[in-house]
């Protein structure tokens, strides 16, 4: 459930036609900026929704214990509000991360490179797929680098057959 303010992109989206199976549920109380003043690249956008659920059929009341049962989850993605801190063997650090957002790129671009990390099984308990592209500007001790990093974690099950003639 995303608990949104009174200006919230979420809503912009869904009034303009776009549909997405997102649980929203609208508190026009909170504000924006007083609930988010760390978040410098958001363009809230005003609205006029009541409060309650914005597709009711779709989620409700009974709806919102399941999704706050997953706590971490819930809150990055429903409320948008994803704790920071810096998981053990990570790649990036929240530090790196916050710096990166701020990092102009003033030098032409020298190489882009993609790898991938696959899962090496299939099951529910595998690990998760890691994908990231990262790219080289300049060079020397003016050289910056910008990064973006996906994971998936999904269990594929995968068949292969044969065709006959």
């Amino acid at each position: 459930m995303m608990i949104c303010p009174a200006t919230c992109y979420a809503v912009a989206v869904a009034r303009s036609g776009i549909t997405f199976n997102l649980p929203v549920k609208i508190d026009n109380s909170l504000g924006y900026w007083d609930l988010y003043p760390e978040n410098e690249f958001a363009i809230p956008i005003p609205h006029n929704l009541p409060d309650g659920w914005l597709w009711p059929k779709k989620h409700n009341d009974i709806h919102e214990a399941g999704l706050k049962a997953h706590r971490r989850s819930f809150e990055a993605q429903y409320m948008q509000r994803p704790r920071k801190f810096d998981e053990e063997g990570a790649l990036w650090t929240e530090a790196m991360i916050t710096a990166a957002h701020r990092m102009q790129i003033t030098q032409d671009k020298i190489r882009t490179v993609i790898a991938i990390d696959p899962a090496t099984t299939s099951s529910d308990e595998s690990d998760e797929t890691g994908i990231v592209a990262c790219s080289a500007y300049g060079g020397g001790k003016n050289a910056q680098y910008s990064c973006l990093m996906v994971t998936i974690r999904a269990a594929c099950r995968l068949t292969t057959g044969r065709t006959h003639q």
